[in-house]
Formats: C-alpha cells, structure tokens, sequence
C-alpha cells in the first residue's frame, strides 16, 4: 500500500503524540477536522494503523527487562502453539515472537530481578525442553526508540531514550488501571478513561499528567502493521571490535542516522554489542545495509546474526 503525503504527515504527527486532540492535529497539519478524521478512520479500516500506546519506563517501576531467544528442534504448528499458551497464560510475558533466521521465538519477560528470571526462565526452558535444541538469556538496560519521520519523508526524527535507573517511581492501583487503558489505547479521551477506571475526568488528567511528569509515561506511539506498507520487520545482533576505541559510539551514531531504524538496545548476555529493529522492504536490503555497515566500519564490524519477526503471539506494553 501506498501512502500520499498527507497520509505520511498523519503518522509522523503520531509518532510520539498519539495523545494529542483533533484540533491540535487539524493545526499541525494544516487540514480540515472532516479530512483528518476521514484520513484517521481510512488507515484504521485498512489496517495500516493497528493501535495506539504509552510508552512506559518499566524501570522507573522497578522492572528488569530480560529476554530468552530460542531455536527449536521442533518448529511445528502443535508445538509453536504450546509455546504461545504458555506466554499468554504467564503475566510476566511482555512479548513473545516467531521469527525466522538464527532464532524462532523470542519471549521477553517483566521481571523484578535476576532470580526471578532464571525462575521464569526455567520453568519455560523445563516445560519446552524436549523441543528446545538452543537458546539465548539476556537482560536489556537501554532502550532507544527512533521516530518514523525520516522513513516517511516528513522531517526531523524523534528519540526516546529510556534507560535502567536507580530512581523508583511508586504507583498505586488507580495510576495501574490508567497505564493498563494507556497501554491498549492512549488516544482515548479523558472521559472514557475515567469511565473504564472508575474515577473523574479531572482525576484522570491530573495522575496522567503527574506520570508523564514523573517519567513513568515517556510518550505516546502508532502501532503500524509494517507489511501492508511493503516493509519487513528485523532485528540484528552486531559484533564489534571492541579494542577499537569509542567504536560502539560510533556506529551506534551511524546507525541512528538510518531512516530504517525505529529501536536500538543495549544490554548483556546477548551475541554482539549491538542489538538493532529495523524495516526494510526484503532480505537483500538488510544484506546490503550489512554490506554498506561493513564497508563504513571495515575494521570493526566482526559479524552479525540476523532475524525476520513473523508472527506475534502475545503484546503487553504493562509491566504486571
């Protein structure tokens, strides 16, 4: 699917605002409040923009952010399907992936420490063992998440960076129930959140607006179903040299700088120092960003492995 121009300044507008009213958008875009609904409703009913979410710093609520990778000997439906049960009746799952490439699954998991992943660990590597034939733990401790507009061709990209901290930030139930409705559905307005949360308008706008200031919510972001727009959705593990100084500073500015690129990671246990999703239209793209990396850096780039997700098996944007 093809997006015109104003399609393309929508979703850019989105990006990091989904929060903001039809007015403020109607003004940015320098539109009709009829076209812009319009435009809003049509890339919804397509499926081109699938949902809307908060950004949440799970750190600052005291989470870890750890991940399993597995490659299966058993890659059939019957076992994907136990796979995905299982992360769909474990709250800790924040997501749970297939993927083709060096690994089939990624599950990723909200954990309160080490010992409680290598229990939540466990208890899926025991229970999936005799299908497992290799996997991979890590623990992430920064997140950057790279706006869309340079893709779109509609201007300056955004950054979040979301990073571990010492600084814990208390919630009680009521700011819970907000960031549950945030994280399904952050363009809600203030009334249908107070009414699914059991509180005032006012109440609402006042915890919301003391989360944001408090770090707890970074932002607000489009989900995009990324294959109705010709595009495939990857991740690469990069290996460094790393007695090449500053090096992971370097091509981490390189790589902020590809328009392809929407979230880098850093964190340990992981097969390289860098951990980059990116979009690209096909499999020789991504080889050819490779090549063009490798060419860049020709001394540092050591080797990469490279993974395509496919289908998603559970989303939990909340922290539980």
């Amino acid at each position: 699917m093809v997006l015109d121009e104003l399609d393309r300044r929508i979703l850019s507008q989105l990006d990091f605002g989904t929060r903001q009213g039809l007015s403020a958008l109607v003004r940015e875009l320098d539109t009709t409040p009829q076209i812009l609904d319009y435009r809003l409703k049509s890339l919804q009913k397509k499926g081109v923009l699938i949902g809307f979410r908060a950004v949440i710093d799970s750190f600052r609520l005291g989470f870890l952010y750890c991940r399993l990778f597995v490659r299966l000997n058993d890659t059939s439906e019957k076992s994907i399907n136990e796979i995905a049960r299982f992360a769909n009746k474990t709250p800790q799952v924040m997501w749970c992936y297939q993927m083709l490439g060096d690994y089939d699954l990624v599950v990723s998991f909200w954990c309160h420490s080490v010992s409680d992943f290598e229990r939540l660990s466990f208890n899926f590597l025991t229970k999936h063992g005799s299908v497992i034939a290799d996997y991979n733990q890590d623990q992430i401790y920064r997140l950057r998440h790279c706006g869309i507009s340079q893709l779109l061709r509609t201007g300056e990209r955004k950054i979040f960076d979301i990073q571990e901290c010492s600084e814990r930030v208390a919630i009680d139930e009521l700011d819970t129930k907000i960031l549950r409705v945030l994280s399904t559905n952050s363009r809600l307005p203030y009334s249908s959140i107070a009414e699914k949360c059991e509180t005032s308008d006012k109440v609402v706008a006042y915890r919301i607006e003391r989360l944001e200031d408090r770090g707890v919510i970074c932002g607000y972001r489009p989900i995009l179903n990324w294959s109705l727009l010709g595009y495939s959705h990857f991740k690469l593990f990069i290996r460094l040299d790393l007695s090449i100084k500053g090096i992971v500073e370097k091509v981490n500015d390189y790589i902020y700088s590809t328009p392809e690129v929407f979230c880098s990671l850093n964190g340990f246990g992981f097969p390289g120092e860098l951990d980059v999703e990116l979009v690209f239209e096909s499999y020789p793209k991504l080889f050819d960003y490779m090549e063009q990396l490798r060419r860049h850096f020709p001394k540092a780039i050591k080797g990469y492995k490279h993974m395509q997700f496919t289908t998603v098996h559970k989303v939990n944007y909340l922290p539980c």
